[in-house]
C-alpha cells in the first residue's frame, strides 16, 4: 500500500506547534544577546547570535505556513550549538556561562527525533570531556567533570524519555481520534489528514458510496444487524483488487480513495466493489436479505478541487445514482 494511504501526518502537527512556541523565544533571546555582545565588543559572537535570531524566525514563519523545514532546523541547531560551545570553551573554568550547555539536550529533542538528538547530545558530551581534559590539565579534576557530566546526562535522559512517552501517547491519541469505533477504519478526520499527504498526480480516484435503503434494514432487523451490515460493507475483501483506503464518513456513508491506471480501470474497480458487496445473503430469523450500494466516482484533482469540493461532487453523483434506481455507480467523467 502506498505510504500516503497508510498514515496521516497529524502527529507531526504537535511537533510543529512546539516549534512555533520555541522558535520566537529563541529568536528573542538571541536578539537580546546580540546587543549584549555588541556592548561587550564580542563581534563574532554578536554576529552568530543575530544569525540564530533570524534563522529562528525563518523556521517559525515556515512552520506557520505548514511548509517543510529541514535545512533551516539543521542550521538553527548548528548555529546555537557553536555559540554555546564557543561561550563555554572561551570562558574560564567555573563560569556560569557553562550552564548554557544544559539547554542543548532538550533543544535537540525539539528540533530532531530522539535518536538523532541522542547521538548529537552524546557527541557533544564527549567533545566537552576531551576539551576540559586538555585545556585545564594543570588544575583538572575528575570530580568537577563528574559534577558537570551527571546533570548533563540526567537532562539528556529526561529529554529522551519524555519525548518517547510523548510520541507514544500522541500516536495513540491520534489513532483513536482518526478511527471509527464500530468498524475500526479511518473516519472523516483521518480522511482529511490523508488528503493533505496525497500527491498531486493523476491516477487517484475517490468513490463516495452508501448502503441502499439502510434505514429499512435497521427498522426491520434491528440496529445490531445494521451494525453487522456496515462492518460487512467495508470488509477488506471487497477492496483488495486495488490499492487504496476506505473511510467511514458517518452512518452508512463511506469513501474509498484508491489508485487506478485510468478512468476505465477506476470504474471497473468501483463496480467490482459494488457487485462484491451484493453477493452476500444475510440469514435472519425474520427473513433473508441482501444489500446493494450506490456511489459516485470522481478523479482526485488537488489542483482544482479541495476535499470538500471533491466530496460534494461525488455526493451529487451518488444521489443521481439513487434517483436512477440504486445499485449503480455514476461517474464524474466521460468514458469515451
Amino acid at each position: 500500500m502506498s505510504h500516503f494511504f497508510e498514515k496521516s501526518n497529524a502527529p507531526f502537527q504537535l511537533k510543529n506547534q512546539l516549534l512555533e512556541f520555541i522558535c520566537p523565544i529563541l529568536a528573542f533571546i538571541s536578539a537580546a544577546l546580540f546587543f549584549v555582545n555588541v556592548y561587550l565588543k564580542d563581534y563574532p559572537l554578536a554576529f552568530a547570535e543575530i544569525l540564530i535570531s533570524i534563522t529562528g524566525l525563518i523556521v517559525y514563519l515556515r512552520v506557520r505556513k505548514q511548509e517543510v523545514v529541514g535545512y533551516e532546523i539543521l542550521a538553527l541547531a548548528t548555529l546555537y550549538s557553536l555559540v554555546v560551545l564557543y561561550a563555554v570553551f572561551s570562558s574560564h573554568q567555573g563560569s556560569w556561562i557553562a550552564l548554557w550547555i544544559f539547554t542543548l539536550p532538550p533543544l535537540y529533542h525539539v528540533l530532531f527525533n530522539r535518536f538523532v538528538a541522542s547521538v548529537i547530545t552524546g557527541s557533544l558530551l564527549t567533545l566537552v570531556f576531551i576539551f576540559f581534559s586538555f585545556h585545564f590539565i594543570d588544575n583538572f579534576s575528575y570530580l568537577k567533570l563528574l559534577n558537570f557530566s551527571m546533570p548533563y546526562i540526567l537532562v539528556w535522559a529526561i529529554s529522551f524519555k519524555y519525548e518517547s512517552l510523548r510520541i507514544k501517547v500522541q500516536e495513540k491519541t491520534f489513532a483513536l481520534a482518526e478511527t471509527d469505533p464500530l468498524t475500526s477504519i479511518g473516519n472523516r478526520l483521518a480522511l482529511k489528514n490523508v488528503w493533505k499527504s496525497l500527491p498531486i498526480q493523476h491516477g487517484v480516484y475517490l468513490l463516495y458510496f452508501d448502503i441502499d435503503d439502510f434505514k429499512n434494514i435497521n427498522d426491520m432487523f434491528g440496529h445490531d444487524v445494521g451494525d453487522d451490515v456496515i462492518k460487512y460493507s467495508i470488509s477488506q475483501k471487497h477492496f483488495s483488487h486495488s490499492e487504496g483506503r476506505v473511510f467511514r464518513l458517518g452512518g452508512e456513508e463511506f469513501c474509498w480513495i484508491f489508485l487506478a491506471k485510468d478512468r476505465h480501470e477506476a470504474t471497473q474497480a468501483s463496480n467490482k466493489v459494488r457487485t462484491s458487496i451484493m453477493n452476500k445473503v444475510f440469514l435472519e430469523a425474520s427473513g433473508d436479505f441482501s444489500i446493494t450500494v450506490s456511489g459516485g466516482l470522481v478523479r482526485v484533482d488537488k489542483d482544482e478541487w479541495s476535499l470538500d469540493q471533491t466530496l460534494s461532487k461525488a455526493d451529487a453523483l451518488l444521489y443521481e445514482a439513487k434517483s436512477e434506481g440504486k445499485n449503480r455507480i455514476n461517474v464524474g467523467f466521460s468514458l469515451l
